[in-house]
């Protein structure tokens, strides 16, 4: 073969190993980019998600403080307010709140008071006994005397996932004469999925 013949050839696979080269160091740079934008994506989506959860579990321990920090209430658990039950505690009443379940405890953790409802349909409901169990097993949900108990957050149940917060029922400019505690549960229901994904412009899969 003559030298330029030669020349030629070398320079031909020089060029097209030069453009494989920069074809494959391409592909992995805009892949690598793609990668790091989607993963910023993902972890903006769930910043959004996480932050209106958030929203909903502040609502309702701005409920539960609202109901707990009240005299009525305090005074309902010492069973000094006869007429507290049907004054305040009717369906409309507590389904207005969008939560599905209203809980008094005493001053030991025992069950006092309790309210399920339909918040779609209005209607009075069962409490599960899966449910009772899950908030009973988390002891530091209840306020004692010199031990308040100021809770919301996200916890599961038989049921599914469930948004909670726990305020003690106390006098309302007296924090420190503790009667028990209140809960408030809400469902992490199909409603509040849309109610999260309107929020925040985000689908569920």
């Amino acid at each position: 073969m003559k030298i330029r013949n030669k020349t030629l050839t070398i320079l031909g696979i020089t060029f097209f190993c030069l453009v494989l080269l920069l074809f494959v160091t391409a592909d992995q740079i805009v892949g690598n980019s793609f990668g790091e934008l989607e993963q910023e994506e993902v972890t903006k989506n769930v910043a959004r998600a996480t932050a209106a959860i958030n929203t909903q579990s502040k609502n309702l321990a701005i409920i539960a403080s609202d109901w707990g920090q009240w005299d009525d209430t305090y005074y309902f658990l010492l069973g000094e307010s006869e007429y507290y039950v049907t004054n305040n505690l009717d369906i409309d009443a507590i389904a207005n709140l969008q939560i599905d379940a209203m809980l008094f405890y005493d001053i030991n953790g025992q069950l006092y008071h309790i309210v399920g409802v339909n918040h779609d349909t209005y209607e009075k409901t069962d409490v599960s006994i899966g449910l009772l169990q899950t908030i009973d097993s988390n002891k530091k949900l209840f306020s004692k005397p010199l031990n308040l108990s100021y809770m919301s957050g996200m916890i599961n149940t038989p049921e599914g996932p469930a948004l909670i917060a726990a305020n003690p029922i106390t006098k309302s400019l007296d924090v420190d004469s503790v009667a028990g505690t209140i809960i408030v549960v809400r469902y992490m229901d199909p409603n509040l999925i849309r109610e999260i994904e309107w929020d925040t412009q985000l689908t569920a899969l």
